[in-house]
């Protein structure tokens, strides 16, 4: 009787670890694809930043109004980067 009632909890304790390895081994494999799928997300962010900044940059018109530091010209091309490529505004915020 002893050894019946040994051997079922025996049975459940097993069967627990098993279901938990496999549990564990999911959660694991999950968290490590949200993990590359957010490296993902914030290299493109970047690089759509780093264009957006590329392309400001080059523009004439931004380059007069940085060098005689006109803050207006200088906020309309700042409210047109942060409008326009929400990528910038997430990358900003961050």
């Amino acid at each position: 009787m002893f050894g019946a009632i040994l051997m079922s909890f025996s049975l459940a304790i097993v069967l627990i670890g098993v279901v938990q390895s496999i549990l564990m081994r999911n959660a694991r494999v999950n968290l490590t694809e949200k993990v590359e799928y957010g490296k993902i997300i914030v290299d493109r962010a970047v690089e759509n930043s780093l264009s957006a900044l590329d392309g400001l940059s080059g523009n004439e018109l931004f380059r007069e109004a940085l060098t005689k530091e006109n803050e207006a010209d200088l906020t309309s091309f700042s409210k047109a980067l942060f409008k326009n490529y929400k990528d910038f505004e997430n990358i900003a915020i961050v």
